[in-house]
C-alpha cells in the first residue's frame, strides 16, 4: 500500500470557519431580532383588538394603520442590511489586497501630511521663539516686570 495522503482543501481553514459560524453570528441574531421586533408587533396588534367601546374600536384600526407602513419601511434597511451582508461575503477574497493597499497609502499620506505641516509651521515657530527670546531679554536688561507681583 502507498501512503496515503488527503488532497489539502482549497478553502483556507479561517474561510472554513467563517462558514461555520455565520449562521450564529450573523444569522441568528438578525433573524431573532426581526421575530422578536415581529413578535411584538402582532401581540400590540392582536392586543389592541379586544372589544371595548365604539371609539376604542376606531383608535385600534387607527393604531394599526399607524404601526404598518413603518413594518414596510423596516423592511428597507432590513434588505439593505442583507445585501451587504452578502455583497461582503462574495467579494471578501477581491478587497482585502486592495483594503491592504490603501492602508499602505494611508500611512504613506499620514507621513506626507506630517512633514508638510511641519514646513508650513516651522517659520511661524521661529519667529514666535525669536520674539519672546528678545521679549525675555528686553526684559532682563530693562527690568521691565510682567506683573506687578514682581
Amino acid at each position: 500500500m502507498e501512503n496515503y495522503q488527503p488532497i489539502p482543501s482549497a478553502i483556507r481553514p479561517a474561510a472554513q470557519i467563517h462558514r461555520r459560524q455565520v449562521f450564529w453570528q450573523i444569522l441568528l441574531p438578525i433573524l431573532g431580532t426581526i421575530f422578536a421586533v415581529l413578535a411584538g408587533l402582532i401581540l400590540v396588534i392582536v392586543s389592541a383588538g379586544t372589544p371595548q367601546s365604539n371609539a376604542a374600536d376606531w383608535s385600534i384600526i387607527s393604531t394599526i394603520f399607524l404601526i404598518l407602513p413603518w413594518l414596510f419601511l423596516g423592511l428597507i434597511p432590513l434588505a439593505f442590511l442583507f445585501l451587504c451582508i452578502w455583497l461582503l461575503k462574495k467579494t471578501r477574497h477581491f478587497i482585502a489586497p486592495y483594503l491592504v493597499t490603501a492602508g499602505r497609502y494611508s500611512r504613506v499620506l499620514k507621513i506626507h501630511n506630517a512633514k508638510f505641516t511641519q514646513a508650513i509651521t516651522a517659520p511661524f515657530i521661529q519667529v514666535r521663539s525669536v520674539n519672546a527670546g528678545i521679549t525675555r531679554l528686553l526684559r532682563l536688561a530693562l527690568h521691565i516686570k510682567s506683573s506687578p507681583k514682581e
